[in-house]
């Protein structure tokens, strides 16, 4: 069975290169492991049935058979928490100009193909 990630339909532009799923994503690029998308439109994480995958209603959630795993990412890139840690900072910078990492970048500014939700609508 092939793993199924979720994600958002549409996020801000300054945000799609900082969503939490482009990390599953490009760990399973850089395998070579081929995955399925499920694309949610804003506040459809807080229904089901992504409410049963996750209970806090979160994204992305990772499937693969009965296995569901949610993973809650903190995104640290440009903050001085990472400053003091330089050997992060370089691993990060070297993992951002492997091929995958494009590939699963590229794959996920794809997706966004949903409108803005109303609320957020400039």
């Amino acid at each position: 069975m092939r793993p199924m990630i979720t994600a958002y339909d549409w996020v801000p532009d300054f945000a799609k290169s900082q969503v939490r799923d482009l990390r599953v994503r490009c760990a399973l690029e850089e395998v070579g492991q081929p995955y399925d998308m499920l694309y949610l439109q804003q506040g459809e994480q807080k229904r089901p049935p992504q409410r049963d995958r996750q209970p806090c209603g979160q994204v992305p959630t990772y499937e693969a058979g009965d296995l569901t795993m949610v993973a809650v990412f903190c995104s640290l890139g440009g903050t001085p928490l990472l400053d003091v840690h330089p050997t992060v900072t370089e691993y990060v910078a070297r993992g951002e100009v492997r091929p995958a990492f494009a590939r699963a970048l590229a794959d996920q500014s794809a997706g966004f193909t949903g409108a803005p939700a109303p609320t957020f609508a400039a």
